[in-house]
């Protein structure tokens, strides 16, 4: 789980809403704003209007869309670059708060983007899509994973259908693209995932996230400490077609990450879809998996933390990385029966196969 953007969301709390049905495009004034070079007391702006950019054109300023006046943003880049000046998001797309918690919902109320779309930028930080920000403490997102219904209380509270497309992500420290818990319909493709992460995975899809797609992708992050992509308790995605180097320390992970902060993690990763990869090694030992079924197993020492309830990771700290479509991924020089791992949860796999060291293979799209 990651906390890097919690402070962005509160600061943020209170803007006001400008409704509309559809974005329009960006004023000259707004376009400005936009590309004036970030200060301290102007380190992000919001954008929520359908902004137009040229290749020579730079952003210094963390990008951020929130609320549902935001609907039907697109920001369409033609190359060029959002490099933030201050801190290491450069693109936020979140969810506001118009309402405080209570007891029904114990979320309180939230107004969250639908349909945006990024296009063509190339960004140098992380990307962060987030709703109800989870603290890994008390507070709201913990008081309602203790009740029934979370999973869909928080989807219901995050973004959904952003797409960020043909993208080159230049990650400074943490996550290229981090999908927070509860969102849903995220879409990277066509992008490429390079710098490195000495945090988090490249692409992390964390607890309560559903029916994302990271499809086309390039991914050559130098993840420092972690796998290259996390599926934590997020349940119908799908990996389809995309190139992984830069493997050493393990390439998709599935898992669910039991009791972090006594949050109790409802939903575990089920019927995800990993279709038509390659994994690259160059020099490597083949000591970490290309693919990693149930990974975790409740072998964390927080797991105990979410204790007491009927449901969830409280009940069994277990994966249950059910029903994992694993098929026709490509791994260079190692057999797939080596590098594809899992503990027993019902799994496709199949039809996957191995590159002989030397050989070159083009990438395999899908469509």
């Amino acid at each position: 789980m990651k906390k890097f953007l919690f402070t962005l969301i509160v600061f943020l709390v209170g803007v006001p809403v400008f409704a509309s049905a559809e974005a329009v495009p960006c004023s000259q004034e707004k376009i400005t704003a936009i590309l004036t070079p970030a200060t301290e007391s102007a380190q992000g702006i919001l954008v929520d209007c359908k902004l137009t950019l040229t290749s020579s054109d730079s952003i210094t300023k963390r990008i951020v869309v929130q609320g549902a006046e935001a609907n039907g943003t697109v920001i369409s880049c033609n190359g060029a670059t959002i490099s933030p000046a201050y801190g290491i998001n450069a693109i936020v797309v979140a969810s506001r708060q118009t309402a405080n918690s209570t007891q029904v919902p114990p979320i309180g109320k939230w107004s969250p983007p639908y349909d945006v779309r990024v296009t063509g930028c190339k960004v140098t930080g992380s990307i962060v899509v987030a709703g109800v920000p989870n603290l890994n403490a008390p507070g709201d997102f913990y008081n309602s994973s203790r009740l029934e219904g979370h999973t869909k209380r928080v989807q219901d509270a995050a973004p959904s259908k952003i797409v960020f497309d043909s993208l080159t992500i230049t990650a400074n420290g943490d996550s290229a693209l981090y999908v927070a818990p509860g969102s849903t319909k995220v879409t990277l493709s066509n992008s490429r995932l390079r710098g490195y992460s000495s945090i988090g995975p490249a692409v992390y899809l964390d607890a309560e996230t559903a029916y994302n797609v990271i499809q086309n992708n390039t991914f050559e992050t130098d993840t420092l400490s972690r796998e290259t992509m996390s599926i934590d308790g997020s349940a119908y995605n799908e990996i389809i077609g995309n190139y992984f180097a830069k493997l050493d320390k393990g390439g998709i992970f599935l898992y669910r990450n039991c009791g972090e902060g006594g949050v109790i993690r409802h939903q575990t990763p089920n019927h995800n879809q990993i279709i038509n990869n390659m994994f690259y090694y160059d020099i490597f030992d083949g000591s970490k998996p290309s693919i990693h079924i149930d990974s975790r197993m409740g072998n964390r020492s927080y797991c105990d933390l979410d204790a007491g309830y009927l449901f969830g990771s409280s009940v069994s700290d277990l994966d249950y990385a059910i029903d994992t479509v694993v098929i026709k991924n490509r791994i260079y020089k190692f057999e797939p029966s080596t590098m594809i791992w899992t503990h027993g949860s019902p799994a496709d796999i199949r039809l996957n196969e191995t590159v002989p060291a030397g050989t070159i293979q083009p990438k395999r799209t899908s469509q």
